[in-house]
């Protein structure tokens, strides 16, 4: 992994999967230029980070199932604790938020 995307936050996490600080690093990266990619990027770390809690508990179904149903899902069987849970959600609608917002910047350029 190139220096770019290598995270000094979440390097840690490359030893569970090198995806997570790619993810960390972009968002770092985009954070001031880009806040909507940065945000757009803790979104896809989020989703990644819920698909492999719930795969090392026998729970994931599909890269396809969508992020608040796997979230619903590990609410209701307790492997997450609540506060947990909330920041899950909390990442999931504001990357939804700043995704609807990049693509209406897009669309008026």
């Amino acid at each position: 992994m190139d220096r770019e995307t290598q995270s000094l936050n979440f390097r840690f996490m490359a030893a569970y999967e090198p995806q997570f600080d790619r993810l960390g690093a972009l968002a770092e990266r985009y954070f001031r230029d880009d806040p909507n990619g940065s945000l757009i990027k803790l979104r896809q770390f989020g989703e990644l980070l819920a698909q492999e809690v719930a795969a090392r508990n026998g729970l994931f179904s599909s890269h396809e199932e969508p992020q608040s149903d796997l979230l619903r899902r590990l609410r209701a069987e307790r492997i997450v604790p609540p506060q947990a849970m909330d920041l899950f959600h909390q990442l999931r609608i504001a990357g939804n938020r700043a995704g609807r917002i990049r693509h209406e910047m897009s669309a008026r350029s």
